[in-house]
């Protein structure tokens, strides 16, 4: 399962997005969710996930169909209840998420100051998109618009996980 992106709230900087609820599924208050992960051992039975504005649910079944995961959860039992959570995200530790995930975390990254190789402030890193080929990091200006950048060495040039910085070389503009 490929994920459609991977942002983690520069206000939830404990936790990171594993999917979001799109929906009921059936009428015993079944979840249809939209991973937002590599990982298929975050959708196991057993397994503890944050859903935003409930908090922390079991999962009691898990299955898969047409790129979706259909989860069970303790506590939601008709679709009504599940219907309700439409559009909220499901959630892990990040701390969980970095024990599960060789390397780092794109998630990692977000909120990181990022700036042009001349030391140009060009805002913080709000997400990052995995729309396939390349990954694009999401900066957010001073200003509150959005500054695309595609996650490709000749673009990011370097990152610093200890100063949070990301030092980077945009592409012209047509």
């Amino acid at each position: 399962m490929a994920p459609r992106s991977t942002s983690r709230s520069i206000n939830r900087p404990d936790s990171v997005v594993v999917g979001i609820i799109r929906g009921a599924h059936g009428v015993r208050g079944e979840l249809r969710v939209a991973p937002d992960t590599d990982n298929p051992e975050r959708f196991v039975t057993g397994r503890v996930l944050e859903v935003e504005g409930v908090g922390q649910r079991t999962i009691r079944s898990v299955r898969g169909t047409k790129g979706d995961v259909i989860l069970g959860l303790d506590g939601i039992d008709d679709r009504d209840a599940a219907e309700m959570l439409r559009g909220r995200e499901l959630r892990v530790p990040i701390d969980e998420a970095r024990r599960e995930t060789p390397g780092h975390l794109w998630a990692d990254l977000v909120g990181m100051d990022v700036v042009t190789e001349r030391g140009e402030s060009l805002g913080l890193l709000s997400e990052v998109l995995r729309p396939g080929g390349n990954d694009v990091f999401v900066v957010r200006t001073e200003g509150g618009s959005e500054l695309l950048l595609p996650a490709i060495d000749s673009v990011v040039l370097e990152i610093d996980i200890v100063e949070r910085r990301m030092v980077v070389r945009p592409q012209e503009s047509a």
